[in-house]
Parts: structure tokens; C-alpha cells; sequence
């Protein structure tokens, strides 16, 4: 099956998937994207020479686009939240703001409680209530009418099922059998997911962000390329590179890839009793690519990465288990951008061993912007 991508006003007809395709895609996520083609051949049981020419064409043709490391990014010192931002009437979007602010990093337009954007944002955790400081000059300015901020304390990220998914006919999944399950699981205590409630800031410097800004743009090069960009030797770089994985600095290594469908990001924000409510498991279990994001032991946020072709069908499913949340609400997301990994670790300051960043320019660039007239 071949489908059109569109890319500015260019039209691109992608290469067509079949199943090993897929099979590829979902032993990438599940095994952190840097599986190597020996491995791949082991596990889907063809010859590494056919998996190499495989991933050559995924690449080439814009499925497997760039490798970056995730980061917890609390153990740097960094606080993450999403801002769910409801346009003032008259605007239409808030695009180059997010641009120049290098505090933003992902952001879409969204419907549903606020009608606007959501955005996710990062900023240095000594900078006390900064996306509250941000959303409030955006409410003084004018440029929105309502926000809500929601602050992370950890992230957990699935791949979800990919062999669950039929490119022809949508995601096989039994739905009844699904909340079925969900119901039985609420008398048994669950295994995942596990959430990090007690963050402490690792032990790391200058030139552990320098390798760490290169890896959230470019985790696929060499060691030696990279002691090139950052001035060690490749046994100094794999050594912090090492550590680091086991501080838990670096959670893993995570393919962006493209799709078969233009995508919807469905954002469910629930409270649950705390963080071992076995519904937690159970949607952790559904077979969308997923976050799963702990604002406490009782606040969360669910992001899934739905194609609309099986919209309809989750919202059926949901139905079937959310008598049992104690409170809940969506938002639907749409073309969901993401900015330059990694820009806010040009602020780390090795003199100062800490983040630097001019809080004040940004609210004057929030003061001084113009929305786009229509």
C-alpha cells in the first residue's frame, strides 16, 4: 500500500510498507532504537544483510528519520511541563513565539477544555513557577484568555504493540476484551508502569552536556565523531556516555519516525487514587506508541499517538472503563511540531556548573510580539 506525505506544497508518494517493514519498526522501539542489524536478523529470524537494505530504505525514505537520546531531564536540574494555552479571539497561533523562546521544544494545535495550543516546556528548576511567570505575561499581553500548566515530575515512554497494527485495516485489537481485562486487574496490584517519584540531580558537567546536546539531535554517530565535536578521546566519551546510562541521565534511544497516517495526539489528563491504580497498567497496556507523564502520585497525563482511522474505536474502548477514574478530560491534538531538540542546553553555564537563562528577554519578547493576521 503507497500513501501520500505532504511536505510544504511538495506532495510525496512514500514507499510502500509490508510486514517485515513493521517488524522492523516495532523491534527498534522495543529494543531503544539502537539495535544492531545482527540483532534485528536474530530476532525476526532474516539474514542481517536483508535487514541492513531494509533499514537503508526506511531511512531513505523518511520512516526512520533521526536517533536522539531521552533524558530525565529532572537529574539535569530541569523541570518539564505542559502549558495548555486558550487563544484570545483574533489570535491564530503563537508560532515564532515558541520559536525564539528556547524554553519550548514541542508544541500543536489542540481542541478541547482550552482551544489554542499545548505546548511542552522545559526551563532550569531554580527558576521558581516559570511556566506559571510565562503563561501569566501571554494572560497580561493579551495573547491568551485561560491556561492550565501542568508540571512533570517523571515520563515513561511506550512503543506500544506495532504487530498490532494492519497498515490495510487499522490496529487489530479487541476492545471488549481489552476493558474486560482492565476490569479484573482493579482487585490485583500492577507491574508497570513505575514511575520515579524521587528525583535527585545526578552528577554531571559542561562536557557531559555538550555530548548530551549532540545525542538529542544525532544518537546515531560514532563515538569518534562525536569526541571530535566535543574535544575527548572516543574511550572518555563512551565512559560518560556509560555512566550516564546508569545514573539514569539517559533513559534510552528513541527513533522519530514517520507514519502511515497523519496522526492525532490525544492528551488524557486523569486522577487516579495513586500511582498504583491498576489503571495505570491498563491503559499503559494499550497498543498505541504512548507517554505516560506523573505530575504526583494522583495527576497524570497520557499522551497517545492515535491515526484517525482508530479514533473512534478508543473512544468506545474508554468508555467501557472510565466509570472507574475519579476525574478525567482530553485534549486533541493536531500537527504537533517538534522545535530543535536539545536548544536549551546551550544555556548551561560551565563557570556558573548551572543553567543561565535571561528570563527577562523572553517575557520582553512576549511583551513585543505581533500576532500573524489572517
Amino acid at each position: 500500500m503507497s500513501f501520500l506525505a505532504i511536505r510544504g506544497s511538495v506532495m510525496i508518494r512514500k514507499k510502500s510498507l509490508d510486514t517485515l517493514d513493521l517488524q522492523i519498526l516495532s523491534a527498534l522501539n522495543q529494543l531503544g532504537g539502537k539495535a544492531s542489524a545482527e540483532l534485528l536478523s536474530q530476532i525476526l529470524n532474516h539474514p542481517a544483510r536483508t535487514i541492513r537494505y531494509r533499514l537503508s530504505k526506511l531511512k531513505e525514505a523518511g520512516y526512520l528519520k533521526f536517533l536522539y537520546a531521552m533524558t530525565h531531564d529532572r537529574k539535569l536540574g530541569l523541570g518539564d511541563a505542559l502549558l495548555t494555552l486558550d487563544l484570545s479571539p483574533g489570535v491564530s497561533n503563537l508560532d515564532s513565539l515558541f520559536h525564539d523562546i528556547p524554553l519550548f521544544y514541542l508544541y500543536g494545535s489542540t481542541i478541547g477544555q482550552h482551544n489554542g495550543h499545548l505546548a511542552h516546556f522545559t526551563y532550569p528548576l531554580k527558576e521558581d513557577n516559570l511556566p506559571e511567570r510565562i503563561c501569566k505575561s501571554l494572560l497580561e499581553r493579551g495573547l491568551i484568555k485561560d491556561y492550565s500548566v501542568h508540571d512533570t515530575i517523571d515520563i515513561i515512554f511506550s512503543p506500544g504493540q506495532i504487530e498490532h497494527l494492519d497498515i490495510r485495516s487499522g490496529w487489530q485489537w479487541d476492545w471488549q476484551e481489552w476493558a474486560a481485562e482492565c476490569k479484573k486487574t482493579t482487585q490485583a496490584a500492577p507491574t508497570d508502569p513505575s514511575f520515579d517519584f524521587d528525583v535527585v540531580r545526578a552528577k554531571f558537567d559542561a562536557r557531559d552536556i555538550a555530548i548530551l546536546s549532540h545525542l538529542k539531535v544525532d544518537a546515531a554517530m560514532t563515538l569518534k565523531e562525536l569526541g571530535v565535536k566535543v574535544g575527548l578521546s572516543q574511550t572518555q566519551v563512551n565512559k560518560r556516555i556509560k555512566r550516564m546510562e546508569h545514573d539514569g541521565i539517559i533513559k534510552g534511544y528513541r527513533w522519530t519516525t514517520e507514519h502511515y497516517e497523519e496522526p492525532l495526539h490525544l492528551y488524557l489528563y486523569l486522577t487516579v487514587d495513586d500511582s498504583t491504580d491498576p489503571l495505570l497498567s491498563c491503559l499503559y497496556n494499550l497498543p498505541f506508541p504512548k507517554e505516560m507523564i506523573a505530575a504526583n502520585q494522583t495527576d497524570y497525563v497520557i499522551r497517545l499517538l492515535l491515526y484517525p482511522s482508530s479514533l473512534t474505536s478508543f473512544l468506545c474502548g474508554f468508555d467501557l472503563i472510565r466509570g472507574h477514574l475519579k476525574s478525567y478530560r482530553t485534549q486533541l491534538v493536531y500537527h504537533l511540531q517538534s522545535i530543535q531538540m536539545g536548544r536549551l542546553f546551550s544555556s548551561f553555564d560551565s563557570e556558573q556548573d548551572d543553567w543561565v537563562v535571561d528570563v527577562g528577554q523572553y517575557l520582553q519578547l512576549i511583551d513585543n510580539f505581533q500576532p500573524p493576521s489572517d
